[in-house]
């Protein structure tokens, strides 16, 4: 049976709509300014919002989107992180490890093959020549090393599914901007690190969300940091 994280986790923190400043609602990405003056981010995946729910509807991904930004921009700047640059020595990755990957981050993917390493690739939302079959999922993450697991499967509602898939020493690890970086995720799951971001550049990020830009675009105006 799935679990919803990001219901259980609206059971835990709630939410108030009221603690929102400001928001710009992307094609892309939503934003989130919250009454604290932190900021919060997460990706839409194509299901966009027009106005503020007063209310999450855990049925709609455009609701969960506007909920993970809503934590992100209150949790993430609570947490002890520090500044990430090189994925591949932070997560300590040795190239006889079997890595398999939830969610195509091309340039992470580039790097790791540039490395030595043959990651498996899945990713529901796009084709690839990298990109392998449905098919082949539970066998190479159940036989992986390391699953790197994109925080956007907390939007669509994957993330618990495909956890029950990893092996018993498999190392996990979060990536994205709208990773939510809190302890949950390393207590209840036993996730490694996560990789996510902090804004930097409020107004930049902002204006790329309202244009519809994406990661690539707004990336110079955040920090990457680890968690």
């Amino acid at each position: 049976m799935n679990k919803d994280l990001l219901f259980e986790l609206h059971k835990i923190y709630g939410y108030d709509s009221s603690a929102i400043k400001d928001v710009v609602l992307g094609s892309v990405y939503n934003f989130i300014s919250h009454s604290t003056h932190h900021i919060g981010v997460a990706a839409t995946l194509g299901n966009t919002i027009s106005e503020i729910p007063s209310k999450i509807n855990f049925k709609l991904h455009s609701h969960r989107s506007f909920l993970l930004a809503y934590y992100n921009s209150i949790f993430n700047y609570q947490s002890d992180y520090y500044a990430s640059s090189d994925l591949i020595s932070e997560m300590k990755l040795k190239t006889s490890e079997k890595i398999s990957m939830i969610g195509n981050f091309r340039p992470i993917v580039s790097s790791l093959v540039n490395n030595g390493f043959k990651p498996c690739v899945f990713d529901d939302f796009c084709e690839f020549p990298e990109v392998l079959h449905p098919s082949e999922k539970d066998s190479c993450i159940n036989s992986s090393d390391v699953l790197i697991i994109t925080a956007t499967s907390i939007v669509n509602n994957s993330f618990y599914s495909e956890i029950q898939r990893i092996g018993a020493n498999t190392r996990v690890f979060i990536l994205g901007p709208s990773s939510l970086m809190i302890p949950y995720f390393k207590e209840e799951f036993g996730v490694e690190r996560i990789f996510g971001s902090i804004i930097k550049d409020v107004n930049g990020v902002k204006n790329e969300i309202l244009i519809g830009g994406g990661t690539q675009t707004f990336s110079k105006f955040i920090e990457k940091v680890m968690f």
